[in-house]
């Protein structure tokens, strides 16, 4: 973990810099989800291709295999769409791991330790969160700052030694959970970016085809061949068609498959940053202790 005011590293996570003594938060940086995912969409597609090849031939003739081989767009659409579902992937990863803190939060332990006289004072708080935090390092949940609940905890205990008033607080809740809410649809945005490039790659796609049959149909009007000559123009032109269709047909096919998909994993995030702040409206602000 390195620190995010003074650069401090050091190899497990830590809460507070022990250089600078800055409180550590959760980082939202996507970009290395976005580069594991496309990595692993582009094995993937090369096993497709690869699969592709040792079963039909370099000439496949028919099916999902005709579709990805006939064009270089539709190639892209595949591609891509991949590349869309491993990023929803590891949202449900993630959120099966943000899961599992929560039902933490709910053993007896920790339970007892929220409820414990003194434990949520101004003097006493830094502590609970170190104790919370060696409970969540002790049941396998390592990156203690990834985790919504820990997180939002954390924030809004840390202003108990400048207010001390439980509706300020409870506001204060409020306000890191709405943040929660924006970090979390931010980080759903590329996923957003793909619902609509990939049926706007299918219409190119379209657009492609028709142009390709629409070509070889008027070179053969301009070349006024025989009937020999319109068979070929006509084979071209099925072609032209055929790419027309294929793409259209698989963007739309997979972005009916991901948006569902991929907007119910979104609900289940938020419905999570829901639960976490009424966990600590439940269990945290009623048990502050306040001089």
């Amino acid at each position: 973990m390195i620190c995010q005011q003074c650069g401090f590293a050091h190899k497990t996570q830590f809460l507070v810099c022990p250089e600078c003594s800055t409180y550590q938060f959760r980082e939202t940086s996507s970009f290395t989800s976005l580069l594991v995912s496309f990595i692993l969409a582009s094995l993937v597609f090369g096993l497709t291709l690869f699969a592709i090849k040792v079963s039909d031939g370099p000439n496949a003739s028919s099916g999902f295999a005709f579709i990805i081989t006939s064009h270089w767009i539709n190639s892209i659409i595949v591609l891509i769409s991949y590349w869309a579902i491993f990023l929803i992937l590891g949202k449900i990863l993630d959120y099966l791991k943000q899961r599992k803190v929560l039902a933490i939060f709910l053993d007896a332990k920790i339970m007892s330790l929220l409820s414990k006289k003194g434990s949520l004072s101004p003097e006493n708080f830094h502590d609970t969160i170190h104790e919370i935090r060696n409970e969540l390092i002790e049941k396998g949940c390592r990156d203690v700052t990834d985790y919504i609940i820990f997180d939002l905890i954390r924030k809004t205990l840390y202003h108990l030694e400048s207010v001390q008033q439980k509706e300020e607080i409870n506001n204060i809740l409020s306000y890191h959970a709405q943040l929660s809410h924006s970090k979390i649809e931010e980080s759903f945005t590329m996923l957003k970016v793909f619902y609509w490039a990939i049926p706007i790659l299918g219409f190119i796609g379209t657009v492609l085809g028709i142009g390709v049959a629409i070509g070889a149909f008027s070179t053969f009007i301009a070349s006024g061949s025989d009937s020999v000559g319109l068979k070929n123009s006509l084979v071209e032109v099925s072609k032209g068609l055929s790419v027309a269709f294929d793409s259209t047909l698989i963007a739309l096919a997979f972005a009916v498959i991901l948006l569902p998909i991929g907007t119910f994993v979104e609900n289940l995030f938020i419905n999570l940053i829901t639960q976490s702040e009424e966990y600590a409206l439940s269990f945290i602000t009623p048990n502050m202790d306040f001089p």
